[in-house]
């Protein structure tokens, strides 16, 4: 470790072995829901509703139109970026993760 740290090597914080580390892990995450439509997607697909879950261990993405029902589970270690989806100038906006995006392609 000295080779690499030099005479003071980096120490763990004050407290028992990996509790100062983990302060809040064992938190329980209370679950949320999200209204996620956006107007032109309600507007011009049959009425669509986009919902949006968050829960312990996934995000849940729920649509819904007069023809289709959709549910999309993406645990949070899967889904590795999250970004906003911008359409019509600002006008539609959406939710774009990386798993979206493998899932498009392989729809082709």
């Amino acid at each position: 470790m000295a080779a690499v740290y030099g005479a003071s090597p980096p120490q763990l914080p004050p407290g028992q072995p990996g509790e100062a580390v983990h302060l809040s892990a064992s938190e329980q995450m209370e679950t949320r829901h999200y209204d996620i439509t956006n107007t032109c997607a309600r507007l011009l697909c049959c009425c669509l509703e986009s919902h949006l879950e968050l829960n312990e261990e996934e995000a849940i993405f729920r649509g819904r139109s007069c023809c289709v029902k959709s549910v999309r589970r993406e645990p949070y270690a899967q889904l590795g970026s999250v970004a906003p989806a911008e359409l019509c100038c600002g006008a539609c906006v959406n939710v774009k993760t990386d798993q979206s995006l493998r899932s498009s392609r392989t729809a082709r």
